[in-house]
């Protein structure tokens, strides 16, 4: 059986709509009907070639996470069944089938169930964000339960969950999104408002002439 996939055949090149063969599950994998993939920087790097750390061998298909339904269960997985909504950091380096494609064979060990209040755009747009924020807050700012964090540009979703495990965060951001922060945050949290004056044109003026006369006694 067949399935489609965006295939990209040379370094910087177009991704080409392709049929490749459908994978099977192996020993410990699970098959997923893919419903949402999502694109990070370092989609964009191993494209262009330039990821040393995650080289993708050509022709590859990118996609770092993903979020979709188990379709086919491998010998030895017990954690899920066909059916399940599922969601994980699964592929797209190292020569493994990434997430821009119609289906994936993935270890059981990649993946979590959904959470329900997710979408699968959400899910999907979750895993290696998740995991960058938590290296920073957690194994190197050591966060720790009873802290508050200043979250600037407050919709960042993935740093929007590791507060919300660790109870306080207070959320810079503008009044449209503050509804969407309580409803994937933690209740508590605080909202702080982005409004600003803006510059009026004498201020840019003022800073000119500053600059103009820096400019002039430093000659």
């Amino acid at each position: 059986m067949f399935m489609q996939a965006l295939v990209l055949n040379r370094y910087n090149g177009p991704l080409e709509l392709t049929e490749i063969p459908q994978p099977e599950p192996k020993q410990g994998e699970v098959r997923v009907r893919i419903a949402a993939s999502g694109l990070n920087p370092l989609d964009t790097k191993i494209r262009a070639g330039s990821a040393g750390h995650a080289k993708h061998p050509l022709p590859l298909v990118l996609g770092i996470d993903m979020a979709g339904v188990v379709d086919a269960v491998g010998p030895g997985v017990s954690a899920f069944m066909v059916g399940d909504e599922v969601y994980g950091m699964t592929g797209g380096v190292g020569g493994i089938q990434g997430s821009l494609a119609q289906y994936a064979a993935v270890g059981g060990d990649l993946l979590a169930h959904k959470p329900p209040t997710l979408s699968m755009r959400e899910a999907a747009a979750l895993p290696l964000a998740f995991i960058t924020s938590y290296s920073g807050i957690v194994d190197r700012a050591n966060l720790q339960s009873g802290n508050t964090v200043l979250v600037q540009g407050g919709q960042a979703v993935s740093v929007m969950s590791q507060c919300k495990l660790h109870e306080r965060s207070a959320h810079r951001c503008s009044q449209p999104q503050a509804q969407t922060i309580r409803r994937l945050s933690h209740d508590s949290a605080r909202f702080l408002s982005t409004t600003r004056p803006r510059p009026s044109r004498t201020t840019f003026k003022r800073v000119r002439t500053e600059r103009a006369l820096i400019s002039s006694s430093t000659q």
